[in-house]
């Protein structure tokens, strides 16, 4: 996740909202109250209607005057029914909900509070992770566990975690559980002595 999140409050001006958006190259921003309890979202599809009015020199008639006034303040458009996931979560699950759900990030928080945000762009970075660097992950992960790195052999490729070696049907269990547990891991194999999961 990014922390913390750049946030605003019910109050700020729309105009500073994107102005904010812009200058982070960000999609949306967690509302927020003074005490940080999350209260809404305001992101660029919320925004994007205040500037949909054509070029009136464009247009052959005279352009029929707004019924209602401009929104002004976040609190007139944000969204308030907000997906959110808590500071735990699991990476994948986070991802899986994130499809379900079709939106493109969630507030991370800790009760009500705001922590952080997490987005696609986040999720990414996980997959994006090299192979030398999950590897060298999942194999601190099996050796603080005591597992004995003499008869396992750790190898990934693609995000391919490749478990060789010996070793009892519960100790190959429990590495192939530690394995799946470091982010960007995409699967974890075992395989024999001489055999590849090419």
């Amino acid at each position: 996740m990014t922390a913390p999140a750049i946030t605003v409050t019910p109050a700020t001006r729309c105009k500073d909202a994107a102005a904010l958006l812009v200058r982070h190259r960000i999609s949306a921003l967690p509302v927020v109250e003074a005490d940080g309890r999350l209260v809404g979202l305001v992101s660029e599809a919320d925004l994007l209607p205040l500037e949909t009015g054509p070029d009136p020199r464009s247009q052959a008639t005279p352009l029929t005057p707004r019924s209602d006034p401009v929104p002004r303040r976040v609190d007139e458009v944000m969204m308030t029914d907000v997906y959110t996931v808590d500071e735990d979560a699991d990476v994948g699950v986070i991802a899986q909900r994130m499809l379900e759900a079709g939106v493109k990030r969630f507030p991370v928080t800790r009760g009500d509070r705001v922590v952080g945000i997490v987005s696609r762009h986040d999720l990414l970075r996980v997959l994006a992770r090299t192979d030398g660097d999950v590897e060298a992950e999942v194999t601190r992960a099996l050796a603080e566990e005591g597992m004995r790195l003499t008869s396992l052999r750790v190898r990934v490729r693609d995000g391919v975690v490749e478990l060789e070696g010996g070793g009892d049907r519960q100790t190959l269990r429990l590495a192939e559980i530690l394995a799946r547990s470091v982010p960007g891991v995409l699967d974890v194999r075992r395989v024999s002595s001489g055999e590849s999961a090419e």
